[in-house]
């Protein structure tokens, strides 16, 4: 019986070449969809999930009521002695780029090879007991000063070493960072990093190498004593087996209670699993936010492949007739429900599987495009080997026994005399059915309309919006990192930065020349509390401030506006950092206390105990408040502090001969610095890399919102032609009795477009909950509510009845222009 029903369910699809294809390809566009973002999703879901200790590592976390970190002080390294249940403390200390250069043996003539290195930290050896990075050669030392790992693609670029890693063990690389110039031996290569890591270094250096004060370069609050309170490393712990991890966060509690510290603060151990993603749409401690990304990323998956399965299920009960008057007769000789039903799931399973088959090898296909589209190596593993992805299998198998098996309850289940009679086409429940199937289809497909709409318009909001300062022409070029062993640092550096903001003064495609030790969409130098003015509280100083270290030149660089006073000068920093007068920005004015920017002016400010070596200053002037960072964050209270500062140069470059100004530039640097690399890029495209990834998502979403029209046009172009088979006669005889094919045409038109309305009343409003929850994550963003956002779900909805109307007015055009005689002898 078996091989029987294969041959029925192989000439089936033979013989309906217009379904079988129809069919074939909505599930090959549904499942290539569906494969994609279940990789996307279950890669971000994934992270750091294969370490082999994984559900023992947490990340220590402090909260206080005006937010939260994730940083804290060297006390960190002595915690295995404090509490019995911690097994490992791995740490971090990320502010380490800079320069890097081999230096080769004595008498050796290989060339020396120098970068620039951002994703670089120094580490402690728990890093490597904790964590599961394998090596290719040698091992972590890190417990030694002046010691470095590395990885497999950092080994290449230096030392060129082939297949050969163990040849780099030994070898030296020379670091200039803010800690001077210090020489590391490498005593491990790693294997590539996992794509999955939130870690990214490609030099983990011996934080055991900061030890020695000689090390620091002047920074004493890196100072790897117990005593230090300076919250500069981001601190893990892998506690023993069968601990609970809320008994070590109490002891840190009871530790901070016990030292005398804040007591707004408390301590948490936030699993790594769930610092890439946050665990839930609430997580209150700092993650990466992307849980609604995989979650958004995974129902998209679903909806796409529900909409082909849609598709699959209209198509073949549509077309069902002849395969009706099959069945009829086949129960009219006797057969049972089993093995009418058998044929009909054998061809579901058919179709699926070479869709399947096809799907599989246009991944691989358009995998590398895909990638370069999320910015990630991506691969059919992580659609298959994580939970989501098991999930998402199980989903396809599901989906393929309902769909067929509806299919065949419907075709095996009519009655053999009312469909003998030519009656089954016309039945009118499964009219309904299929009404609602394609009402299904396009209110997901209208919500994806809708949902991509809106991120585009929250991107183009976010591009064009006022940042209350001006972006334009400004050039950044890094600072300066001296390499040479002559000059360390110190005055030098001081004396000739001074001298080269001088030199670019006097170009004169010049207008303005500034130097900071950040930028406009670069983040802050540091995050502190302890401010208050005179008169003000001691609750006022636990709240929150971000500093900016820059020159008096930087206000005017980048077109800021002063609501009342004006910028500080050089001679405001009294050294040791100590200073005369400071900057706020209006957020901080209001919150240090100042009903109005001019009441600020002239008032002082407390930072610290000022009799045990805290200080005050004087406010020179309240900035207009600005956007330093994205629009995903609230404006910040901001103090700006003087300085010299030459981690950054930003110029006001004219716009004619804008190469040639550039070529002035880089000429000029290289003559002041010939021992550093050059790098300069423009302030907006450097701001505007915040919205890389949900510029990148936007495109991932716009992409797969166009396949899910595809399908489901491709489902109602399809039951048109049904309908249009059906009608045949009646579409002769119209046109005999004078009707016009514009008639004709509105006669479909009218019957499909009103579903597709009701599919738009119907998406409309569930569009309008996710996206408005989408923009939550952004402080700043386009309000739904509004005139704007109820156009946009508009031309949502007609731009849908567009498309649908496209694919009506073909196949009903066709059908209209056909021969009348032809049709009116039908049956």
């Amino acid at each position: 019986m078996f091989t029987t029903s294969l041959k029925t369910a192989f000439r089936s699809i033979l013989r309906r070449r217009f379904t079988t294809a129809s069919n074939i390809i909505g599930l090959v566009l549904g499942l290539t969809v569906f494969l994609f973002l279940m990789q996307f999703a279950s890669f971000h879901a994934s992270f750091d999930h294969f370490h082999v200790n994984a559900d023992r590592i947490f990340r220590i976390v402090a909260t206080t009521p005006n937010g939260s970190w994730n940083n804290v002080p060297p006390i960190l390294l002595w915690l295995k002695e404090i509490s019995t249940e911690i097994e490992a403390t791995p740490a971090l200390m990320t502010s380490a780029g800079g320069i890097a250069r081999t230096k080769p043996e004595s008498g050796s003539n290989a060339q020396v090879v120098i970068h620039k290195e951002i994703a670089v930290a120094y580490a402690n050896n728990d890093f490597f007991t904790t964590f599961s990075f394998p090596f290719l050669a040698g091992g972590a030392e890190l417990q030694k000063p002046n010691t470095v790992v590395i990885t497999s693609e950092t080994a290449q670029k230096y030392f060129a070493c082939g297949n050969n890693y163990a040849s780099t063990i030994g070898k030296r690389l020379t670091m200039t960072n803010q800690f001077g110039i210090t020489e590391f031996t490498v005593t491990g290569v790693l294997k590539p990093l996992p794509e999955e890591t939130m870690f990214r270094c490609t030099m983990l250096f011996s934080l055991q190498t900061l030890a020695n004060p000689a090390n620091l370069g002047g920074n004493s609050w890196a100072k790897l004593d117990r005593e230090n309170p300076s919250p500069f490393l981001e601190g893990f712990v892998m506690v023993k087996n069968g601990v609970n991890a809320s008994i070590v966060a109490a002891q840190l509690n009871e530790l901070q209670r016990k030292s005398g510290g804040d007591k707004a603060i408390s301590w948490h151990l936030q699993p790594i699993k769930h610092i890439h993603t946050g665990n839930g749409f609430g997580d209150p401690l700092p993650n990466g936010g992307l849980y609604k990304l995989v979650v958004i990323s995974a129902f998209i998956a679903f909806f796409v492949l529900v909409l082909a399965f849609i598709n699959y299920i209209n198509l073949s009960t549509a077309f069902g007739l002849s395969r009706a008057r099959e069945i009829g007769v086949r129960k009219t000789i006797g057969a049972s429900r089993s093995q009418l039903i058998l044929p009909v799931l054998l061809e579901c399973f058919m179709l699926i599987g070479i869709s399947f088959s096809i799907s599989l090898a246009t991944v691989e296909v358009l995998q590398k495009p895909f990638n370069t589209l999320v910015g990630a190596e991506l691969g059919l593993r992580y659609a298959m080997n994580f939970s989501l992805g098991l999930l998402g299998w199980i989903f396809i198998v599901l989906g393929t026994l309902l769909s067929g098996g509806y299919v065949a309850m419907v075709l095996s289940g009519v009655n053999p005399i009312v469909v003998l009679k030519g009656n089954f086409a016309h039945s009118k429940s499964g009219k309904r059915v299929r009404q609602g199937l394609v009402i299904a289809q396009f209110a997901i497909t209208i919500a994806f309309i809708i949902g991509t709409i809106v991120v585009f318009e929250q991107l183009n909001y976010m591009r064009n919006r006022d940042l209350g300062m001006n972006l334009d022409q400004v050039y950044i070029l890094d600072g300066v990192e001296l390499l040479d062993d002559e000059a360390p640092g110190g005055a030098d550096i001081a004396d000739r930065a001074l001298a080269f903001k001088n030199a670019l003064s006097q170009l004169s495609f010049i207008s303005s020349v500034s130097g900071s030790q950040n930028i406009p969409g670069g983040g802050y130098n540091f995050r502190t509390e302890g401010f208050k003015k005179l008169s003000g509280s001691i609750d006022d100083t636990k709240k929150g401030y971000s500093i900016l270290i820059t020159d008096e030149n930087f206000f005017q660089t980048f077109g800021m506006e002063f609501l009342a006073g004006k910028s500080y000068v050089q001679a405001d920093n009294l050294g040791n950092f100590k200073f005369r007068n400071v900057v706020v920005n209006e957020a901080a004015a209001l919150q240090l206390g100042f009903k109005s920017a001019q009441e600020a002016i002239g008032q002082y400010v407390e930072w610290g105990d000022v009799a045990d070596k805290g200080q005050k200053f004087q406010i020179a002037g309240v900035l207009k408040n600005y956007h330093h960072q994205s629009l995903k964050t609230r404006i910040e209270p901001i103090i700006f502090l003087p300085s010299m500062a030459t981690s950054y140069f930003s110029v006001k470059i004219a716009t004619s001969n804008l190469q040639s100004n550039i070529t002035s530039i880089a000429e000029l640097y290289k003559k002041f610095f010939p021992e550093n690399l050059y790098t300069a890029k423009f302030a907006d495209e450097m701001f505007q890399k915040q919205y890389e990834a949900d510029t990148r998502i936007g495109k991932v979403f716009g992409v797969f919102t166009v396949v899910a029209i595809c399908i489901a046009c491709l489902g109602l172009f399809g039951l048109v032609a049904y309908s249009v088979e059906m009608r045949t006669k009646e579409i002769g005889v119209r046109k005999v009795l004078g009707a016009s094919d514009g008639s004709i045409v509105g006669l479909f038109a009218k019957e499909f477009l009103l579903l597709v309305g009701v599919s738009s009343l119907i998406s409309m409003p569930f569009a309008w909950y996710l996206m408005s929850t989408w923009l939550m994550d952004f402080a700043y963003h386009l309000e739904l509510r509004s005139g704007y956002g109820v156009l946009l779900f508009a031309l949502s909805g007609l731009f849908a009845m567009s498309v649908a109307f496209v694919a009506i007015v073909g196949r009903a055009l066709q059908a209209a222009r056909g021969n009348v005689i032809s049709a009116i002898r039908s049956e």
